[in-house]
Parts: structure tokens; sequence; C-alpha cells
């Protein structure tokens, strides 16, 4: 029963590894992707890193408390630090195979973690660019709002005043030029300032929602 309680108590252990915001944007992007993206990242923090700390206990036959449910508890709280260890460092004690096995791991939770702000990325291209003009500055709007509510720990007035002056000056230009190409170039510079604090930020998805794009029969009339 120990490795039950260890991949439980490592599966947890990884579930808080995020932020709950983090949970909430990814799934307001994508739920098939989110739901797998975590499946993913769940099966390597939670029960790779919670069979990385049983094992070699139950092989040894440690049993530090005598009682299985609170053995397990121990190893899967082991396992999970393991994985996230610095596996470079010389001071470890641990057998090479063990760290080999934990790196790798490790490497499956960045990659699960890629994965899903990649999807996130996907999605949250699609949708800037399906909204129209209006739709697009109430979204750059509302992004501007939220930096100017951070804290200056958080985002210095320096970084605050370049972003704003670049932002700005973009919005006037869509806004007020009608020279097409300059319009398209201010329109793809929002677009890319805020795909990039979307997926920076962990941005839940924005209430706006773009306008479907008309059928072939809508179009031929």
């Amino acid at each position: 029963m120990s490795i039950v309680s260890a991949l439980s108590v490592s599966a947890i252990f990884a579930v808080f590894g995020f932020p709950y915001r983090f949970y909430q944007c990814w799934y307001s992007w994508s739920r098939k992707g989110a739901a797998f993206g975590v499946l993913i990242y769940v099966a390597f923090a939670g029960f790779g890193a919670g069979l990385i700390g049983w094992l070699p206990a139950h092989l040894s036959r440690l049993s530090p408390t005598g009682n299985a449910w609170l053995d397990g508890m121990i190893f899967g709280l082991a396992g999970s630090l393991t994985v996230r260890a610095d596996f470079s460092s010389k001071s470890t004690t641990e057998p090479r195979e063990m760290h080999h096995v934990a790196s790798i791991l490790g490497k499956g939770i960045e990659w699960s973690t890629e994965l899903l702000d990649h999807v996130l990325r996907h999605e949250a291209s699609i949708y800037l660019h399906g909204l129209q003009d209006r739709e697009l500055l109430a979204v750059t709007r509302d992004l501007i709002y939220e930096i100017k509510a951070k804290p200056t720990a958080m985002v210095p007035k320096i970084a605050k005043a370049a972003v704003m002056k670049k932002v700005v000056e973009a919005m006037k230009t869509f806004s007020t030029d009608p020279q097409s190409d300059r319009r398209d170039e201010a329109r793809e510079r929002l677009i890319h300032f805020c795909l990039e604090y979307m997926v920076r930020e962990r941005v839940i998805k924005p209430s706006v929602e773009a306008a479907p794009s008309p059928s072939p029969a809508a179009t031929a009339h």
C-alpha cells in the first residue's frame, strides 16, 4: 500500500507545482489541450516522481515509521523533491542511476509545460488575428490597465513607461492613420504585444469573442 500513498502524495505535490491561475488560463484557451498537457505533466511530475522515491526504498526494505501509508507519503515527497533538485550538484549522495532517471523526468516536466504554453500561444494567436479592429483595441486596453495596476516591484516604472509608449503609439496609428500599410503594421504590433503578454503572464482568455469568419455562401452574395 506504500506505493499507492507515494504516488498519491507525489501527484498532489505536482498539482500544486503551478499556481491556480495557470490551470485556469490553459483551460480557458483549450479544454482538450489543457487536459492532455496536465495529464502528461502529472504522469511525469506526479507518478514518475513517486515511483522514483518509492522504488529504492522498497528494494532496500526501508520503513522509517513502520506504517506503510506514512512510509509511502515520505517516499512520494522525497521523489518529488529529487525530481526538482539540481542534478548537477556534486554534493548529492543519491545513486547515479537514480539521478539519471530523475533528470529524464525533469525534462518530461519541462516538455509538458512547454506543450501547455504552446497550445496557449497557438490558440491565442488564432483568437487575436480573428478580432475586429475595435475588439483588438478593447483587449489591448484591458492588458494596458492590467500592466498599470501591477506593483512597481513586479514591473518597474521605466519598463511600464517604455511599454506604454510603444503600445499607445501603435494604437493611435491603428485608430487614425488611413494608410492601410501603416494600419496593418500597427495592428500586427498590437497583436504581437497582446500575444507575448498573454503567454508570459498566463492571461485567461478575454470575454471579447472574435467575430466568426463569413461563410462562403455569405461572401458569395
